[in-house]
């Protein structure tokens, strides 16, 4: 096997190999989110309970905002289905460990994903946004993230802040999975590269 033919197959390899791997946040359609780290699917609307019209601002405390997660239906456009498992992100309830822990804190730190630069998603609020943890030295406070200040915080289980709940990706939810534009262009440079090796390999051959 020539040098030509072992750089065929290696640049096939990479093609096929690089398509997963650059594919984290997806937009699946009906306003949906799929992390493909956490195996979670967010509501692509970060501030879904004003847009629904659920309330004003968007905004509740701990234990309302447990409620409204606990109770929302969603209907998936894409899939025809409603969707009714939603729940709070988690948080390792902790300042002190990395700041990456915990599931918001994936999306801000993993993701990028800023009120600046909200990725796939919108609506994201410059704010606080509720976690499921409770604070374990204080039962009238609770764990949230920070999207202002970039980290975990610790604010009153009475106090106002965002929703961002998600679900988990499970039947009868089969989304379908379509690697991110970068992925695409990864493919079509090596594709091209294939070409070009082809018509340089022909030519050097031609009698």
């Amino acid at each position: 096997m020539d040098r030509h033919n072992i750089f065929f197959y290696v640049l096939v390899f990479f093609c096929i190999s690089v398509m997963p791997a650059h594919a984290t946040l997806i937009d699946i359609g009906g306003g949906l989110i799929y992390d493909d780290v956490l195996d979670v699917t967010w509501l692509q609307d970060a501030n879904y309970a004003k847009t629904s019209g659920y309330n004003a601002d968007g905004l509740m405390t701990w234990s309302e905002a447990q409620a409204w997660a606990g109770g929302l239906s969603y209907y998936d456009s894409v899939r025809d289905v409603v969707l009714d498992d939603w729940i709070l992100p988690t948080t390792p309830g902790t300042i002190n460990g990395p700041l990456n822990e915990g599931d918001l804190g994936h999306l801000y730190f993993e993701e990028g994903v800023t009120p600046a630069t909200p990725g796939p998603f919108v609506n994201l609020q410059a704010g606080k946004y509720w976690t499921d943890t409770p604070y374990s030295l204080d039962p009238n406070k609770a764990w949230g993230f920070d999207f202002v200040v970039g980290g975990p915080c610790v604010s009153a289980i009475d106090e106002r802040t965002s929703i961002m709940p998600y679900r988990p990706r499970k039947p009868p939810f089969h989304g379908p999975i379509t690697p991110e534009p970068s992925s695409f262009i990864l493919i079509g440079t090596g594709l091209s590269g294939l070409l070009v090796l082809t018509k340089g390999k022909a030519k050097h051959h031609k009698p």
